[in-house]
């Protein structure tokens, strides 16, 4: 759902293009810019050779903003002298979506130039905030796999989740993507209640360390139902974004669908203040799973 874009930094040296684009990117645009190379941000600021002092302020206040946009890339950067080059090598090896430059000398199919017209005429550019998601293991990699690789709070909310294969399978492939230092939290709500809910928690501590990497740790929360909010969707919610899924976080692998969407960033950021600092929610569990999953 979220695509990753490489953008030569020249293309963002000039004015008219920078203006143009440099609000289509972010979570919740479904677009994001990988780090290619790590001094990507310094190549940008460099190339802007012909912004006046008011225009390079607004670069610099993007720019320091870079943890909205940007997405680390993780590729060789093989050509010290030609960025563009460079790109369509790293693609060959690991895929962008697209990549954004000033120029196609080669007639690379994945390059999209701008100039002045409308990117969003191109089907390269138009990310769908919305989508149908088959609910399998390997889809919610797919769907939520950026987002979780350039995230280091991660937030899983499914207030039914149960302790069988169906969410493990889904959480451990998801895992697969997340930073060896990222902190991740999964919150459900207090139902049922008594016997049956202890039973529930009892399952979960111990079926669940088999889907969790060996060592990392996941910090499992039950909260009351005292918010007044509908407690039916399901989110993956970080410090960059959020992703909402109508129906849940369990890979029911029976062929059927969820509809996803990419949260809007006030309704994220109410989301993630609700489940990170526990607003409008009590704390009524709260343990942790350390993993014993062999890679």
């Amino acid at each position: 759902m979220l695509r990753e874009f490489a953008v030569e930094p020249a293309l963002l040296g000039e004015w008219n293009e920078f203006r143009y684009l440099h609000e289509k990117f972010g979570v919740q645009r479904a677009r994001m810019i990988a780090l290619f190379p790590k001094k990507w941000p310094r190549m940008v600021y460099e190339s802007a050779t012909g912004f006046t002092e008011m225009q390079r302020k607004r670069l610099e206040e993007w720019l320091a903003r870079k943890d909205k946009f940007l997405v680390p890339g993780g590729r060789d950067y093989d050509v010290a002298d030609d960025w563009l080059h460079s790109a369509e090598l790293a693609h060959e090896r690991h895929p962008f979506h697209a990549i954004l430059a000033t120029t196609n000398p080669r007639g690379h199919e994945k390059i999209l130039l701008s100039h002045g017209d409308p990117l969003e005429n191109e089907p390269l550019f138009d990310c769908s905030h919305e989508d149908f998601m088959p609910r399998k293991p390997e889809e919610f990699v797919a769907t939520s796999g950026l987002l979780l690789r350039c995230s280091r709070q991660i937030i899983f909310v499914d207030p039914h989740v149960r302790a069988n294969d169906r969410w493990g399978e889904a959480l451990s492939a998801m895992f697969g993507c997340i930073h060896p230092e990222a902190t991740v939290r999964y919150c459900s709500i207090d139902s049922p209640q008594g016997i049956e809910k202890d039973f529930r928690l009892g399952e979960l501590r111990k079926k669940w360390p088999r889907f969790i990497p060996k060592g990392k740790v996941l910090e499992f929360i039950l909260l009351g139902k005292d918010t007044g909010m509908d407690t039916h969707n399901r989110f993956i919610l970080t410090e960059r974004g959020g992703i909402k899924f109508a129906w849940g976080l369990d890979a029911s692998n029976d062929g059927s669908k969820d509809v996803v969407n990419v949260m809007a960033e006030g309704t994220h950021a109410a989301m993630f203040d609700e489940y990170y600092n526990f607003s409008g929610r009590s704390v009524l569990e709260r343990f942790e799973i350390i993993g014993s999953k062999n890679s």
